[in-house]
């Protein structure tokens, strides 16, 4: 669906540039970015592509020719790069800088890219192996600088005729400096730093025919050429190398540190390793040397007078290893845990050096599923010991009243007494007879008739009381109507 929109977003774009960038949006955290200056609208269905920031397209927008894959500050971008830039022909710049993205440098990275001018990988962990051999034919500038693409700097350099500028950085980078990188009439800046690269700077160096600015800086050479001062180099920049000699006069304008970086080995060789010019005994410019056995200051010189090895074999490589066996690995004899001809043996549950018991189970079955519980019964389910609440070894119990945690409130009658008969009568008393809150008109026969007068005596005083109050209010009404 994504491809779908990103066509119609651009009609004009070849099917294959629209589906490259689809690959971007869909293998990187590109599209996280779409609200930033530096790859602002990027993956936007609605925005063509071509107006995506960091891109750049022919007057026709019918192809980009400019790519810059960079963020802002604080924003890191993430995923995979495609395995070809081929999908962008008409490609003239390439910019990937100060991101996470990863893939490799080879043959067909942008090797297809007939016209592409500039290439740029910096502070990017793109991988591989380099040489000149993958850069298009009419590249003019490349910048491979700290990356963790690794090797010699080989390949022919002869085929970039008009390779202007080449930026290499890295501990990556191995072996020495081509002398035909310096030959070539086309190059005017050669900035290689930070690298690994030794050995002697070739006589190339000084008659470099176009190069005016070099700074071959912070990497492992050991020696540099007496012609230097036959070449003014704009700038020539060779400190930090492993130099054994400070400041020459033949150094012309090239910058050599003050203070020597190496030393000249007891051989005389500027940061040897002191064994050029040692003996097999190890004397300084001795005389003995290995014999065909490869005994130093030996005499054997017929390999069939040499010491046979455990097979047999003059001169042979074989040995016996820690277990007596001849040619062996020094494994048939080890023990589990590495030890020659040792006792340790795995257990029935392979274990090295085991008891057997770590596999058996609570019922003692050999590899058995049973376990014990948090009750410690084997092959339970935690509920012997658990509390009413469900809780291991908890303190929770049953009330009278069958409550989990409860109280002895839930089935006790109003005296309190758990499944109790007590109930509260009409005068609102625990356990009442109803007598306690007035008068009572079921009463015992003997008493009736003086019971019925008290009452008959009280309904006549309401009487009176209701008869008087009438008569007082016609008396005010009348006077009321006087006045």
């Amino acid at each position: 669906m994504l491809f779908l929109f990103l066509t119609l977003a651009r009609a004009a774009l070849p099917y294959y540039e629209v589906e490259f960038f689809y690959f971007l949006c869909a293998n990187t955290n590109i599209g996280n970015f779409s609200k930033g200056v530096v790859l602002a609208k990027w993956c936007d269905t609605n925005t063509p592509i071509c107006d995506w920031n960091s891109i750049a397209c022919n007057a026709q927008e019918t192809s980009v020719i400019v790519l810059s894959l960079e963020t802002d500050p604080g924003d890191l971008l993430t995923g995979f790069l495609p395995s070809t830039f081929s999908s962008l022909p008409n490609l003239l710049i390439l910019t990937i800088d100060n991101t996470a993205l990863v893939g490799d440098f080879g043959p067909q990275l942008i090797g297809e890219n007939n016209a592409l001018k500039s290439v740029r990988f910096k502070s990017t962990p793109i991988g591989g192996n380099f040489s000149f051999d993958y850069l298009p034919a009419g590249i003019s500038s490349v910048y491979f600088e700290f990356t963790k693409i690794s090797g010699t700097i080989g390949g022919n350099v002869g085929r970039l005729t008009g390779l202007e500028v080449l930026v290499l950085s890295g501990s990556g980078f191995v072996g020495t400096l081509p002398a035909p990188l310096l030959l070539l009439d086309s190059l005017d800046i050669l900035n290689i730093t930070s690298t690994r690269l030794t050995g002697a700077l070739p006589d190339e160096t000084c008659i470099a025919p176009q190069l005016s600015i070099v700074d071959l800086s912070r990497n492992w050479f050991t020696s540099r050429p007496d012609c230097l001062q036959e070449k003014q180099y704009s700038t020539c920049t060779l400190t930090n190398n492993l130099f054994c000699v400070g400041p020459l006069a033949t150094d012309g304008n090239c910058t050599v540190d003050l203070a020597p970086r190496a030393f000249v080995d007891q051989c005389g060789v500027c940061s040897g390793n002191g064994t050029s010019c040692t003996d097999c005994s190890g004397a300084v410019n001795g005389t003995k040397v290995r014999d065909i056995c490869g005994t130093c200051n030996g005499g054997v010189v017929i390999i069939n007078d040499c010491p046979a090895d455990c097979f047999h074999v003059p001169n042979g490589k074989a040995r016996y290893d820690v277990c007596d066996v001849c040619g062996g690995q020094g494994r048939s004899c080890l023990d589990c845990k590495g030890v020659p001809n040792g006792p340790a043996v795995y257990d029935v549950c392979d274990v090295c050096d085991g008891a057997g018991d770590e596999c058996i189970d609570c019922h003692g079955v050999l590899a058995g599923t049973s376990r014990y519980d948090a009750c410690d019964v084997c092959d339970g389910d935690s509920s012997t010991c658990s509390d009413c609440a469900g809780v291991v070894n908890g303190p929770y119990t049953y009330d009278f009243c069958d409550v989990c945690n409860g109280h002895d409130h839930s089935c006790a009658d109003c005296a309190r007494v758990p499944y109790g008969t007590h109930k509260y009568d009409r005068c609102d008393i625990c356990g009442g007879d109803d007598t306690l809150c007035g008068l009572n008109l079921v009463v015992p026969a003997a008493s009736a008739g003086i019971t019925w007068f008290i009452v008959l005596g009280i309904l006549l005083l309401c009487a009176v009381v209701i008869v008087l109050l009438i008569v007082l209010y016609q008396r005010r009404r009348r006077i009321a109507e006087r006045r």
